[in-house]
């Protein structure tokens, strides 16, 4: 629905200067996605399946260290890549810099602030939905009579293939 309605609609606004055409999306964004994520942990605890099993628990020092490492290698990796233009690896042109910086200017106050909510929100809801239902889906959460769809091929790992469908269910924005 996103992907064929919602954003080819919200581009086609912005693209025709509409006043608040990002505020409303960003809105909307923000109460579908919690919608969802709220209504599927009201589903979650009413079957009284395990938190665990969503892997909403507590991690080991070890996880939470290698999770640090991570993330300072794509901090390193944002940092080396600041000024380069996402379409080549170019070094961005002092035009274009000027450009991006006067658009994030001109993102007003409350429309920088749902922003960064529908990022949130993002980071928490599809984490629920993504990593923590589909890959406990594909790795072994099916019972007897869920006919939800095929099984995952022998070996392939369930965050790999839930991170597969994951970026796929990103692709339409580029």
């Amino acid at each position: 629905m996103e992907a064929r309605w919602s954003w080819p609609r919200y581009l086609k606004k912005v693209a025709s200067g509409v006043h608040g055409a990002r505020t409303h999306h960003f809105g909307k964004l923000i109460f579908w996605e919690w919608a969802i994520t709220l209504a599927f942990l009201a589903c979650w605890m009413w079957s009284g399946r395990s938190w665990a099993s969503l892997m909403v628990n507590h991690v080991s020092p070890i996880q939470s260290a290698m999770f640090l490492v991570y993330a300072g290698l794509m901090v390193l990796v944002l940092w080396r890549q600041r000024g380069h233009s996402c379409a080549a690896g170019r070094r961005r042109t002092a035009a274009q810099t000027a450009r991006l910086r006067q658009a994030a200017a001109a993102a007003h106050g409350a429309e920088r602030r749902l922003f960064w909510a529908v990022s949130a929100t993002a980071g928490i809801c599809e984490e629920t939905l993504y990593r923590g239902f589909l890959t406990w889906y594909i790795a072994d959460g099916r019972e007897p009579g869920m006919h939800l769809g095929p099984a995952p091929p022998p070996g392939l790992d369930a965050i790999v293939l839930s991170s597969l469908i994951f970026g796929l269910g990103h692709f339409y924005l580029g």
